[in-house]
């Protein structure tokens, strides 16, 4: 972080959001404090200055946004742009290596599907 605060490093070009990484069939407190059982894995946002994936595990379609034409996400280009949707999935999965994610959470998000 030291170097990031003097300018000695330029950070990543990319942000990721999410809830905790949870499997189907796990319990969490987020959002309230009261539990509840996770049914299905919870998408992941990965942002670029121009770019929006979110991600699904799986089968599940990712989609993708470009967000200097399409600030409100309205329209999936991902069909148009997947090796952009590709790019930002490998920058997901290293971050999530780099950030010492435990395997089990990382191994179901290795694919990526369009629709």
């Amino acid at each position: 972080m030291v170097p990031l605060i003097e300018g000695e490093d330029d950070g990543r070009d990319f942000t990721v959001t999410s809830f905790p990484l949870k499997e189907p069939g796990s319990i969490t407190r987020i959002v309230t404090g009261a539990q509840r059982k996770v049914m299905q894995y919870l998408p992941i946002t990965v942002t670029s200055e121009d770019w929006a994936l979110i991600y699904s595990t799986g089968d599940e379609p990712a989609e993708l946004y470009r967000l200097p034409s399409d600030p409100n996400q309205e329209r999936n280009v991902i069909d148009d742009h997947f090796d952009v949707a590709v790019d930002l999935h490998r920058k997901l999965l290293g971050f999530l290596s780099e950030a010492n994610t435990d395997p089990r959470h990382i191994e179901p998000r290795r694919k990526i599907s369009k629709n």
